[in-house]
């Protein structure tokens, strides 16, 4: 096992996961669970704990490219990745705490503007 798995398996054992978060890490491994990997960021903060994870590892945020091939809506993510990020961070502070849809309005409607026209 390498060191980027053994930081994805604590992360999932002991950190604070979510069904979007926890596609990622199943694509990162290499794992085949479908029905997970429709499972995209719904909401501020159900993308907080993708942006959690994806901060373990550079290899993670390297790879992230990877998550495209699941989906329109995970492609629209991925290519606003930096942008939901900072507006969330902007509304927050560093994504640690509350990120509920009261909490990061303007994150909440952008995400819903970026998925506006995927079906």
């Amino acid at each position: 096992m390498n060191n980027l798995e053994q930081r994805i398996i604590n992360w999932l054992a002991n950190g604070e996961v979510g069904i979007s978060s926890e596609a990622i890490a199943f694509k990162m491994l290499g794992i085949n669970k479908t029905p997970t990997f429709a499972n995209h960021p719904r909401d501020p903060e159900d993308i907080r704990r993708c942006f959690i994870l994806v901060d373990l590892s550079p290899e993670i945020r390297n790879r992230l490219g990877e998550m495209r091939e699941i989906s329109g809506r995970w492609s629209a993510i991925v290519n606003n990745w930096d942008k939901i990020r900072d507006q969330l961070i902007e509304e927050v502070g560093d994504y640690s705490g509350d990120c509920t849809e009261k909490k990061a309005p303007k994150t909440c409607e952008l995400m819903r503007s970026i998925y506006k026209y995927i079906t």
